[in-house]
């Protein structure tokens, strides 16, 4: 199957290039922390849109409904992947409202 994720990135095969443990679960807290910061800010700003746009929470609410009579009430990933319109408006949102914020530089002067 090949090498994982963890192993391409942190076990370099070279030598002098892997990381310490230290270092390794450092990185690893990170990815941790910097995907569950990411994710609860999305889900405040979809909600919070969806509190703002009434009609929008409802068609969404009707589109849930519809999809979990079909699968008898499993939320099976089959299912989320047809919810097409509450995809819309996580991407809706993420288009509004990044969770992930970048700064970028300019030079001022040459």
């Amino acid at each position: 199957y090949g090498q994982d994720f963890v192993n391409q990135t942190f076990f370099n095969t070279s030598e002098n290039k892997n990381l310490s443990t230290d270092e390794l679960v450092a990185q690893c807290v990170i990815f941790f922390l910097a995907g569950d910061d990411t994710t609860a800010t999305l889900l405040t700003y979809v909600l919070y849109c969806l509190a703002l746009n009434g009609d929008i929470q409802e068609k969404a609410y009707q589109e849930i409904t519809q999809c979990l009579k079909e699968t008898n009430g499993e939320l099976t990933y089959e299912a989320l992947h047809n919810m097409k319109y509450l995809v819309n408006i996580f991407s809706e949102s993420l288009r509004l409202y990044s969770p992930a914020v970048r700064s970028e530089r300019m030079v001022s002067s040459e």
